[in-house]
């Protein structure tokens, strides 16, 4: 990959592949790139070897790449750490407020939720003791599925008329303070994105070899 020589801030990566953005917390490396916005400081530490983006609990250390999805059809992958406590927010895919949005949330019995914020969408995926987890959001004109990399999936079909396009929000649900209960312990690794469908058997071999 072309390492881009730019200014940008630390906790930010974005590349071509596996997906066609990918964001990582210590280095930005590829050909195509923008900058993530946050009224707040993001933490980077390091866990198992890895840059991370840290989540403290009742904080918004969160960030947003505006504009970034058409929401009728796109593809996003968390790679996250929770091993003594709960994440809680781990994406949110929104609008401003006042909108309709989806969020990935990480539960307290270690299950992981994809939901909106209507009440019309409840997808969930039972905990599985992982190092590193890693799930998969897709949405294909209605359809949403949620999966564990290597593991379970679930769907359902809903209209939740989300505005397009939103932004992918990291770490949070909303990019202001408050929200406190919303917001937990864990590390973010890595996120992937497809504008479209995701090519998962790209992403499994990835996060075998990266992440098992």
């Amino acid at each position: 990959m072309l390492k881009l020589g730019v200014a940008v801030p630390p906790h930010v990566l974005v590349s071509q592949a596996p997906g066609d953005l990918r964001m990582r917390a210590d280095r930005i490396e590829g050909q195509s790139w923008q900058e993530a916005q946050s009224p707040f400081e993001p933490r980077v530490a390091q866990h198992r070897g890895r840059a991370v983006l840290s989540l403290a609990a009742g904080v918004n250390g969160g960030f947003e790449y505006p504009g970034l999805l058409d929401t009728r059809s796109f593809a996003v992958c968390v790679i996250w750490a929770s091993p003594d406590a709960v994440a809680k927010s781990l994406l949110a895919v929104r609008k401003g407020r006042g909108n309709n949005y989806l969020y990935l949330h990480e539960d307290a019995d270690g299950s992981v939720s994809l939901q909106d914020d209507g009440g019309t969408l409840a997808l969930t995926l039972p905990p599985q003791a992982e190092a590193w987890h890693a799930v998969l959001i897709e949405c294909r004109e209605g359809r949403y599925t949620l999966s564990r990399i290597g593991g379970p999936s679930v769907s359902a079909t809903a209209a939740l008329d989300l505005p397009h396009p939103a932004s992918l929000l990291i770490g949070c649900r909303a990019m202001r303070q408050g929200m406190a209960r919303s917001l937990g312990d864990g590390q973010i690794a890595e996120v992937l994105v497809w504008h479209g469908a995701a090519d998962t058997a790209a992403l499994a071999d990835y996060i075998d070899w990266e992440y098992r």
